[in-house]
């Protein structure tokens, strides 16, 4: 029930681009690239595949991991990265660079477009697929590009994927024109590979999920949201995500966020940690903690500024962490026994120093449709039988915004 965070986050980064920035720009691109297009067939280029080939194995350390290649990978020990250049039988070779530490999504996809545009004349930058490989999301992006040839300017492309697992964060590109699906059953099988050799799967993890977003047809974020028992009956939530909005055909808005919540039996929120970089910056950092009393004390950063202070929850409930929402969900909501919950809740994006509340109202009890209203902003779910979100949707402009659940592992 925490998707009112990716609204916000969407509704905030609209509010300096425009809302039919996505397909518009892209249509616009289309036609300049179209004009500007050289004689050679650029259609048939960017329709070339490759069959699907043998795996060579390599190592890494003690573990070995394989990936599909016409010949084995050659390994570059870096001090932040292991830089590992597969050979492929009929296109160009393609490049992963293994990281030693987690990454942020968003971060490094706009470096790869830095990067890109320090080279080259970029056309057009599009998230083209998110594919979850268990809780673990390969974001997958495609650069169109002209650049400066002995003969005029020439047409390019450029496709980057994204892994941004704890145990094995990765990201790959290949510079050439065309074998797109080639390129994402390769750098798919090597994400695969590198996570069962990293041992990936966590068994203190009591739940897991990972739910995709789109903005109509666009994939443009994720979060991801695990669950752990904590001390003294206490659970502790990580939501980690990431936002890459096309604010035009060129250029992306990008958010990194991760968030912490420790909340008692009850669903009550105990602690909460939340940190949100925009475009590789620190935009907000907030640490809140329950008291004896009852209050909770604030402090951190928020729209530039340092904020601190207390505040204390209306109701004799407290303030309502994800789990309570979802409990209220299931126990009230779905259960028949009222039509419309209110909840207060804490949402740092919105509120930094006092509780907000959300209205959830019974849309269908077949479906398990709810409406969520926070403030001006009205979302309709689809829930689960646990009162967790499996869908969220959200019109925005000429299209709307959607978040659908694509994994879950274990009970929250």
């Amino acid at each position: 029930m925490n998707k009112i965070i990716w609204a916000v986050a969407v509704l905030a980064a609209f509010g300096c681009a425009n809302k039919a920035a996505a397909p518009t720009a892209v249509e616009e691109t289309k036609k300049e690239a179209k004009q500007e297009a050289p004689a050679f067939d650029l259609k048939a280029l960017a329709a070339r595949e490759l069959p699907e080939g043998s795996k060579q194995s390599f190592a890494l350390g003690e573990a070995k991991a394989e990936v599909e290649a016409a010949a084995a990978p050659t390994l570059n020990v870096e001090e932040k990265f292991i830089s590992l250049g597969i050979p492929l039988a009929g296109a160009s070779e393609l490049t992963c660079f293994l990281y030693k530490e987690a990454i942020d999504s968003g971060a490094t996809l706009l470096n790869v477009i830095k990067m890109a545009e320090r080279k080259v004349e970029v056309q057009q930058v599009r998230p083209t697929a998110i594919v979850p490989v268990g809780q673990i999301p390969a974001i997958y992006l495609m650069l169109d590009y002209l650049v400066k040839g002995e003969q005029g300017m020439l047409a390019g492309q450029m496709k980057a994927m994204v892994f941004p697992s704890e145990v094995a964060p990765m990201m790959c590109i290949h510079d050439e024109v065309g074998f797109r699906q080639s390129f994402q059953r390769i750098t798919l099988g090597l994400a695969k590979s590198l996570t069962q050799a990293a041992a990936a799967t966590k068994s203190a993890q009591r739940y897991a999920e990972l739910i995709v977003l789109k903005l109509g047809e666009v994939p443009v974020g994720f979060e991801r949201e695990t669950h752990v028992d904590g001390k003294n009956d206490t659970v502790v939530v990580t939501h980690l995500s990431s936002m890459f909005l096309p604010r035009s055909a060129k250029q992306l808005v990008v958010e990194d966020g991760v968030q912490t919540v420790v909340s008692d039996k009850a669903g009550r929120l105990l602690k909460l940690e939340h940190v949100k970089a925009a475009n590789g910056e620190i935009e907000e950092q907030i640490s809140v903690s329950r008291e004896k009393n009852g209050e909770y004390s604030y402090k951190g950063k928020h729209s530039g500024k340092e904020v601190a202070g207390k505040f204390k929850a209306k109701g004799k409930d407290g303030v309502a962490s994800g789990r309570a929402v979802a409990k209220a969900m299931k126990e009230q909501l779905l259960a028949g026994k009222q039509a419309e919950v209110k909840l207060e809740e804490y949402q740092p994006g919105i509120n930094p120093g006092g509780t907000v509340e959300t209205s959830y109202k019974l849309a269908d009890k077949a479906t398990r449709a709810v409406t969520a209203t926070l403030n001006e902003l009205t979302l309709s779910e689809v829930l689960d039988e646990q009162g967790y979100t499996q869908r969220m949707e959200m019109p925005l402009g000429p299209a709307s915004l959607v978040g659908e659940r694509v994994f879950s592992q274990g009970t929250p």
